[in-house]
Formats: structure tokens, sequence, C-alpha cells
């Protein structure tokens, strides 16, 4: 037996084959309102994108004004050794570990685990500029984030905040990875001076 749903305002009853039906109407309704309301948002987000414009967003390493990016010192200089180790050829788990001893936590007041350091170093807008359009949601259903690997256009803009990574020290950090793939390492970010080396 199911159970009957009255709506008052509508004069429905879920149980009632009229009820039923119009029920089933307005939720493609509303499905198809749903629907137009996302793809003019995101209409809207990409013609911003090609403008250049882009949203605040939250990254370690600055803090958002109102209008800018200013730069945290005491932070950035943690995203700089984090760079400089690991092009020196410190492993993540060896750049948690010692960002641990020295008591430096993320923001929410935890260690830096090897996926969050992972992403900071794939960061570009420590360089100073920023890629518009990494991610994108597929349904406007299930609000689901998915990386864009060239089904939308993505969008380079240069000199939107300031910088924190040099080119040259980005080029050791991309050498680095380079040397540590070639040296056999399954995944560059667990290589250690034995990888590659036990057959």
């Amino acid at each position: 037996l199911g159970i009957s749903v009255r709506f008052e305002r509508e004069n429905l009853d879920s149980l009632s084959p009229d009820g039923e039906l119009m029920l089933s109407i307005l939720a493609s309704y509303a499905q198809e309102e749903s629907l137009s309301i996302s793809e003019n948002v995101k209409w809207g987000i990409r013609k911003r994108f090609e403008q250049g414009e882009f949203q605040a967003y939250n990254i370690y390493g600055y803090r958002w004004t109102g209008d800018r990016f200013e730069i945290i010192d005491e932070e950035a200089e943690t995203v700089r050794f984090m760079f400089r180790s690991f092009a020196n050829g410190m492993t993540l788990t060896e750049i948690s570990e010692e960002l641990a001893r020295r008591g430096i936590l993320n923001r929410k007041g935890k260690t830096f685990v090897k996926s969050s350091i992972q992403r900071i170093l794939d960061q570009e807008k420590y360089r100073g500029f920023s890629i518009l359009q990494r991610t994108y949601v597929e349904s406007h259903i299930t609000h689901q984030k998915k990386m864009n690997h060239g089904r939308l256009p993505r969008f380079v803009v240069e000199g939107t905040h300031p910088r924190i990574i040099s080119d040259a020290l980005h080029e050791k950090v991309e050498a680095e990875r380079k040397r540590r793939r070639k040296a056999g390492a399954v995944r560059w970010r667990t290589a250690s001076c034995f990888t590659g080396k036990l057959i």
C-alpha cells in the first residue's frame, strides 16, 4: 500500500490518477527549469573566463582582500620550502615529516599529507597566473565536479596575483620529476634513491 500525500494548494492527491500525472508533469517542469538555470550560470561563468575574470579562491599562501590577493609571508615560505625540498630530491613523505617536525601545519591545524603537498606542487597559481575552467560540473542534478581534460576550453590569465615561486624553481621541480620517472619510478611522487634499482 502506498502513502497518500495531499497538496492543499494544488488540490492534488499523490495516489489519484490525475494527481500522479500532474506531479510527473510538475517534476519534469522543475527539472527543465533547473537545467535552464544551470546552463545560464555556466554561460555567464565562461563569458567571465573569456574576459579574464575569475572568482575568488581559497589557496594556501594567499589571502583575498576583497579585490585582490595578497601573499601571506609565513605560508609562502612553506610553499617555497616544499618546492625547494622536492627539487633537491626529498620525497613527499620526507617533506611531510619535516614540516611536522618543524610544527608547520595547514590551515585546519593538521599536518600536510602527501596528497596536499602534491596539489601544491601542481598548482600553477604560485607562479602568478591562473588557469580557468580546470574543472566543470557535468550534471546539474549531481553537481559533481570533473577535471577538464579538453571537453571544454580552458583559459590562461597572466598576472592575476603576485607570484610565490620563480620560473627557475618551477623548472627545477619539473626536471626532478622527469629524473625520477626516468629512474624507473612507477609514480614519481613516491620515488626515492632506491626506486627502480631492484628487479
